[in-house]
């Protein structure tokens, strides 16, 4: 049985899942911290202040979707969201829409920030550290890179999406501006790679990810 499951899941895929699971809980505490500094109660009150990732992960969206996904497809193929942070806009200091933008700003910043911690790792570790180790940093560089482009897309509920509030037209107006972005950019980010060879979205955060990782490594190689 051991063999079957081994057969199944690699070291990478498990590798993976665990990076994912870190950089969700850490951009989901982001919010959560920022929601606190700004005056909201509301993450102290649902007890999502703690570093413990369990706080923040989703026993569907977090375990049993991508484990299922990680038997069926190998690893090459995983979806995975974390609980959803809630808070009342009315309690912060800040006044709307710069308070809100910057609670959606933060999970995005908290996954940049562990994206260079690795990339830093990469460029300053001697070249010959174990490849494990290696490989553990290319794989968080890797993950909150495209943690950072997926969450930044500016589709509603996506942490981008609260991008919209900036734009100066009618609640109205701006909710079905927000809405046909949406259908244009899942078309592009999902539709597109499902119906034809293209895959746009994916070959940007896989050049950024090389180019990041080649700027890491330069003079190690």
């Amino acid at each position: 049985m051991i063999d079957a499951v081994r057969e199944i899941v690699d070291a990478r895929a498990l590798l993976l899942l665990v990076v994912l699971w870190g950089s969700l809980a850490v951009h989901e505490i982001a919010h959560c911290r920022v929601l606190d500094f700004l005056g909201d109660s509301t993450p102290l009150e649902q007890g999502r202040l703690t570093w413990w990732p369990h706080r923040h992960l989703s026993f569907w969206g977090s375990l049993v979707v991508p484990a299922a996904l990680l038997f069926l497809t190998s690893g090459s193929f995983l979806v995975m969201w974390a609980k959803p942070v809630h808070y009342r806009p009315g309690s912060m200091r800040l006044r709307e829409p710069l308070a809100t933008i910057l609670v959606k700003l933060a999970g995005p910043a908290a996954n940049a920030a562990l994206a260079a911690v690795a990339a830093i790792a990469l460029a300053v570790l001697p070249h010959d550290i174990p490849y494990a180790a290696w490989r553990a940093l290319v794989a968080v560089l890797a993950v909150n890179i495209t943690l950072v482009a997926l969450n930044m897309l500016p589709i509603p509920p996506l942490d981008g999406g609260a991008l919209w509030l900036l734009v100066p037209l009618p609640p109205k107006v701006r909710d079905i501006g927000a809405a046909a972005a949406a259908v244009a950019l899942l078309a592009v980010v999902v539709g597109m790679p499902l119906a034809t060879p293209l895959d746009p979205f994916g070959d940007m955060v896989g050049a950024a990810v090389d180019s990041t990782l080649n700027l890491a490594m330069d003079g190690h190689l």
